[in-house]
């Protein structure tokens, strides 16, 4: 996500208290963990698969610290 997409998903996240949400789900189609995948392939150059949330560190770790910071939002699962 671009800047004014990632601010938009974080304001919409935290002010949903406020629309009366009772459910955070939120989909995604790659892996969000981070995955070591020199097993697969057999190599250590490069272990992690950057087009993934592992080539992404910094936007993953804003939507972990966003998710822990809402005041009525107990995260549950990552």
């Amino acid at each position: 996500m671009g800047s004014h997409q990632e601010n938009w998903f974080y304001r919409q996240l935290s002010e949903s208290n406020d629309r009366g949400a009772a459910w955070r789900v939120i989909g995604n189609q790659v892996v969000f963990s981070r995955v070591n995948i020199s097993s697969w392939f057999g190599t250590f150059i490069d272990p992690f698969n950057t087009d993934q949330w592992d080539g992404y560190q910094s936007n993953r770790n804003r939507y972990v610290e966003i998710c822990g910071s809402c005041d009525d939002v107990k995260t549950r699962n990552l």
